[in-house]
């Protein structure tokens, strides 16, 4: 399954999290990603500067779309109703995906380190 949408998030910022009961990371501390046990949070392009596309998949990495991508974030995310969900900040639900386990292995590229105009957010199933 392969979701993707394209937004000026709020505040410009993502969330990536099961929003059963989520720990999301009280700051970024100056870096472009920041994480919890259930929740990876990754700011994206300047709201006041356009749109950012998103993809949410759960298919096979294709090695031509990843290749020229940075890897920004590679581990378990706690998925405890079996569900990912990709929000805005302000918890509005943007994309979203089933997983098949409480424990999901999760894989986030960006376009560039700062303000990235693309991301991918695999999920294993």
């Amino acid at each position: 399954m392969k979701n993707e949408t394209t937004v000026a998030p709020p505040n410009s910022m993502i969330a990536i999290m099961d929003r059963t009961d989520p720990k999301i990371p009280l700051r970024m501390g100056g870096r472009p990603v920041a994480w919890t046990a259930s929740c990876i949070v990754i700011g994206t392009r300047s709201e006041m500067d356009g749109a950012t596309k998103i993809v949410l998949t759960d298919e096979i990495e294709d090695d031509n779309l990843t290749s020229e991508m940075l890897p920004v974030f590679q581990g378990k995310l706690e998925t405890p109703s079996c569900k990912l969900d990709v929000c805005t900040i302000l918890n509005k639900v943007l994309l979203e995906i089933p997983t098949t386990s409480i424990s999901t292995m999760v894989k986030v590229f960006t376009n560039r380190e700062r303000e990235p105009t693309f991301v991918i957010v695999s999920v294993q199933k």
